[in-house]
């Protein structure tokens, strides 16, 4: 094979990788959050650092909750599975008192883990309205029958 043709195919396969990258979330810094719609969901345990918008849906792959918006708990859903928008995949690899780390507004939201639990999809499932909770909500990557909700308890806020 010559050299004209192995760049022509490093050239192509380039050009597919960088397609393939623009489909998934960039990391962001702290400023980018410092506008009234911008969130930052930061798990260090499973490596997840995810910027999104109050105005979100699903079909970005988060969503917050209008009821979060409205001075109830913080309720973030989130698709597993396969693809791009995939973004709770990790989630099942959390552990009770692991930390998530919520960025908004200039000010860092700690909270630990206190519940993980598997639930019947569709099952009415009560959430208590406490502003000092956190829940992120995916389906089973296994079960599409389940799906994991997990609760944290507010630990600690850091103006900057």
């Amino acid at each position: 094979m010559n050299l004209k043709v192995v760049k022509k195919r490093f050239l192509s396969w380039l050009k597919i990788l960088l397609l393939i990258n623009s489909f998934y979330p960039q990391p962001l810094s702290l400023k980018d959050t410092y506008n009234e719609s911008g969130y930052i969901i930061e798990i260090d345990d499973i490596n997840l650092h995810i910027y999104f918008s109050k105005d979100s849906t699903l079909d970005d792959g988060l969503e917050l909750s209008d009821i979060s918006q409205k001075g109830g708990p913080m309720i973030i859903s989130g698709h597993s599975g396969t693809g791009p928008l995939a973004l709770f995949n990790e989630l099942e690899y959390l552990k009770l008192n692991s930390m998530i780390k919520i960025y908004h507004n200039n000010i860092i939201e700690e909270y630990l883990i206190n519940d993980i639990t598997y639930y019947k999809k569709y099952s009415k499932v009560v959430i208590p309205n406490d502003k000092n909770y956190l829940y992120l909500i995916t389906c089973d990557k296994y079960d599409m029958q389940k799906q994991l909700i997990i609760s944290a308890k507010l630990a600690n806020i850091i103006y900057f």
